[in-house]
């Protein structure tokens, strides 16, 4: 008996130990299943996400205008077998990356700057081998992705990126800023090679999942014609694409500030700090946590004693070449009196990203734009998302009646929908609407004013259609706590303007004031440079930017030879002649300030990358060759150039391991109306995970969309004017408010007829015995009986494609709606019941089959 029981016991551990080996363990074939995801059972004996990724660290390093970053990613692998992890992240927009190391166990490997082709033949090679191998690759200025194969059983590797960046100078205010997470993209366009609906691979079929995942880069939005990369630059998001809320690491900051002249304090309004003066021009700033989220931008500001800076001239020279940053302070502002037409245009995004506080953050901003409007000044508002509306037929005087009119236009704006900003663009700067010309025969100055967080795919499509319209200004307006700093830094330089950035709403007034002191009085207009005959080459920018505000001019170059000289600055201050001389000297041999070699070359890429934009969208520039050549001569990470590093001592696997994505945050006050939002809908362009992803795409907490949108999105006197041929939009619009996931909640508001319709179209409608027949039409008329009469729930109605009869500004209404949409009409919390109307001769209702009441009970 006690040998049966021991017998019973042994048996029961050993099932329980098979168990717990399958539960950490991945599929055996990666190949077998088209969903298969990593699973580790956790203490409390749930099911829980693996992230190989465990903590980024940002050390860094300010002296003067020039901080160098050191970006430490810490990847962990807790499995008995080899994985593969890829990981989207951001770095500073404006910043050059110019190493990387990879640190597998005691070995530290130095990478090696390839063109992006070869780097990931050799990456690809070395994971097929065995070997672990580490790449990166620049998608965006800002966007990179992290690749790690053959991450030992157990075993860790450390990533560390060399990364230099110029801070940002302002008033006395030195401002750092370091992101930290890529916020959810708009994906423009059709699926790339796509003509009608996405083929998904089948369970089974290798060759087609292998398609997907070259496809699909393990992204949550397939690419298409007018973004190319899009799987590139979609990660997934925690809670949304993987079962857990956060996306499983961290992240730290630790900076030593060495300013070179008194800091009066330092100060961060996005994170709480801890900061020690070290001296009387030096502090050391860490996060007051050990860790937080990466879900926000960190941001640090500090300001120096004394009046501002003064002219600076910085130099390196090698035997190859002198190069040079000329930092030349701003001259005093002047008040500009001067009368000059201008006609002042108002962009606010209302797309699903910016729903909740960003939009609400933007309204703010621009109601106080509106107060600051000049008698003489005309001025009109257009918002956008699927559709873009402009609130009147061309520019306005700003009369009381006219901005009461744009003021209501704001009151009603809420966030939702896509982001189509290229139709705003091109309405904005005059290519959809003519502006009226004066009497005076003066083409006034336009101004656009674009507010937005930013979050599209087709970044360089948008500054390329910018920069055909030089005889506008464009301001952007980035509003959010993770915006994409490229797009718009890069809208406003290509437009003549100049960014502002608002990431709280106590921000937003001052920020509007900003811009008006900018437009009306900028500090120095039409620069210049006469460089004397001094033998400088290769200077960036190649036209200065216009000074709006007490910023410094900030010029790089290479000079040939040593030379003394001076220089003569030209512009244009307050209607009058500005001009100042500056001293300057170029030795021949000059081995500090290494680092403005990579701050030039960054440069020139930048300048080639501008000639083509459009180029740079599709992956084809003009000028790649250029790029890869400053790439490879200055060790410097590019669209075309990838750093690539491979520990060949060691052989880790059989060079198939399970590939793993790493989730993101989804940005502080960001709506989650912004993830999936593609053309047709939330992950209409996403394919089902190829095999071997860790992830899978959860629609737990996906907003449910409705159908197109037949109504204008904001109302007012007189009312907006769609600049699409009809009023309807090719975006799905979501919700407003937070609809109800919950499906037997949603059946439960129907009546039992509604239900068998709802059965009877989930079956196609197919006209059998014992089966029911739909209307032609695919109509149904209702009754609705709903919580609130407020116009914005008859709004949310409509975007379900419920057509209205009758009951408007009542709690009961009536009306007809397809059928296929009514389940998303009965899951908006707003709606308490929805019957049936009357009875349609149209539609036939034959007594269900047995098949038929079971579909239906099914739904209940």
């Amino acid at each position: 008996m006690k040998a049966r029981l021991w017998l019973a016991l042994a048996v029961l551990g050993l099932v329980y130990a098979l168990v717990a080996m399958n539960a950490w363990s991945a599929p055996a074939n990666p190949q077998s299943s088209a969903n298969s995801q990593l699973q580790i059972i956790g203490k409390d004996g749930k099911v829980t996400g693996f992230v190989p990724l465990k903590h980024t660290s940002v050390k860094t390093e300010i002296s003067g205008f020039v901080a160098r970053i050191a970006v430490t990613q810490e990847f962990e692998n807790v499995l008995p077998e080899a994985i593969e992890a890829t990981y989207v992240f951001p770095l500073p927009h404006d910043s050059a990356v110019d190493g990387m190391t990879m640190k597998v166990g005691d070995r530290e490997i130095q990478a090696v700057i390839k063109e992006r082709e070869e780097a990931r033949k050799i990456y690809e090679a070395a994971r097929t081998a065995g070997h672990t191998a580490a790449l990166l690759d620049q998608e965006r200025p800002n966007i990179f992705t992290q690749s790690v194969t053959n991450i030992p059983p157990n075993g860790k590797v450390e990533i560390t990126l060399s990364v230099l960046e110029l801070l940002k100078y302002e008033a006395g205010t030195y401002e750092f800023v370091f992101p930290t997470v890529v916020g959810p993209r708009y994906i423009p366009g059709n699926p790339a090679g796509q003509t009608g609906a996405i083929k998904q691979p089948a369970e089974g079929d290798a060759s087609l999942q292998d398609a997907a995942l070259r496809q699909q880069d393990g992204g949550t939005q397939q690419n298409t014609g007018q973004v190319p990369d899009a799987s590139r630059i979609t990660p997934p998001v925690a809670g949304f694409h993987t079962p857990d809320e956060h996306a499983g690491h961290d992240f730290s900051i630790d900076i030593k500030l060495a300013a070179g002249v008194p800091v009066a304090g330092v100060e961060s309004a996005s994170h709480k700090i801890f900061a020690d003066r070290t001296g009387a021009d030096s502090y050391h700033v860490q996060l007051a946590d050990d860790a937080v989220l990466p879900n926000k931008d960190f941001i640090l500001k500090y300001k120096v004693a004394g009046p501002g800076i003064n002219d600076a001239v910085l130099t390196h020279a090698d035997k190859a070449s002198g190069y040079f940053t000329l930092i030349l302070q701003p001259p005093a502002s002047i008040p500009d009196n001067s009368v000059v037409p201008r006609e002042l245009i108002f962009v606010l995004d209302t797309s699903g990203s910016m729903h909740g506080f960003p939009i609400e953050t933007a309204k703010k901003t621009i109601r106080r734009a509106l107060d600051n409007l000049r008698p003489e000044e005309t001025f009109n508002l257009i918002t956008f998302s699927g559709d873009t509306k402009i609130l009147f037929p061309g520019p306005v005087p700003a009369t009381k009646e006219n901005i009461a009119a744009a003021r209501r236009v704001l009151d009603g704006a809420y966030g939702s929908g896509g982001t189509e900003m290229m139709k705003a663009i091109r309405a904005a700067l005059g290519d959809d609407v003519e502006p009226e010309k004066p009497k005076s025969g003066t083409q006034p100055l336009r101004v656009v004013c674009f507010m937005t967080d930013g979050y599209v795919g087709d970044d360089a499509a948008i500054v390329a259609e910018v920069q055909k319209h030089p005889e506008s200004r464009v301001f952007g307006f980035g509003i959010g706590t993770a915006v994409n700093r490229f797009l718009l830094s890069k809208m406003s330089e290509e437009g003549h303007g100049e960014v502002e950035y608002v990431t709280s709403p106590n921000e937003a007034e001052t920020a509007a004031d900003r811009f008006y002191e900018r437009v009306h009085s900028p500090v120095l207009t039409n620069i210049t440079i006469d460089w004397k005959g001094l033998p400088v080459t290769e200077v960036y920018p190649t036209q200065v930017p216009d000074l709006f505000s007490a910023k410094p001019v900030i010029i790089t170059g290479r000079y040939t030879q040593g030379a003394t000289g001076s220089i003569v600055i030209y512009g244009t201050q307050a209607g009058g002649l500005f001009k100042r001389t500056v001293n300057v000297d170029f030795p021949g041999d000059n081995s500090s300030n290494a680092a403005l070699e990579k701050i030039w070359a960054r440069r020139k890429v930048e300048d080639l990358m501008s000639q083509d934009w459009e180029g740079i969208q599709q992956g084809n520039s003009k000028h790649k060759a250029e790029i890869i050549d400053v790439g490879l001569k200055h060790s410097l990470a590019t669209q075309y150039t990838s750093f690539v590093a491979v520990e060949e001592k060691t052989v880790i696997s059989d060079g198939k391991p399970l590939r793993i994505q790493v989730p993101v945050e989804l940005p502080e006050h960001v709506s989650p109306l912004a993830v999936g939002g593609t053309v047709g809908g939330m992950f209409a362009n996403a394919p089902a995970p190829a095999a071997g992803f860790s992830y899978s795409v959860t629609r737990s907490r996906v907003i449910t969309s409705s159908g197109t949108n037949n109504t204008v999105e904001v109302t007012s006197d007189p009312p907006m004017i769609d600049t699409t041929q009809t009023q309807v939009s090719n975006t799905t619009i979501y919700a407003e408010l937070k609809p109800q996931t919950d499906e037997k909640k949603t059946l439960a508001k129907m009546s039992a007829e509604l239900k068998s319709l709802v059965a009877c179209s989930k079956k196609a409608g197919v006209n059998k015995a014992g089966q029911c027949k739909l209307p032609a039409s695919g109509m149904v008329a209702v009754e609705v009986q709903l919580t609130s009469a407020d116009q914005s729930v008859i709004q949310l109605l409509e975007q379900t494609g419920l057509k209205l009869k009758s009951g408007s500004g009542t709690t009961t209404v009536t009306g007809e709606i397809p059928i296929a949409q009514l389940e998303s009409l009965a899951g908006l919390e707003q709606v308490k019941s929805v019957t049936r109307a009357s009875k349609d001769t149209a539609v036939m209702l034959i007594p269900p089959s047995r098949k038929n009441q079971e579909i239906a009970a099914g739904l209940r």
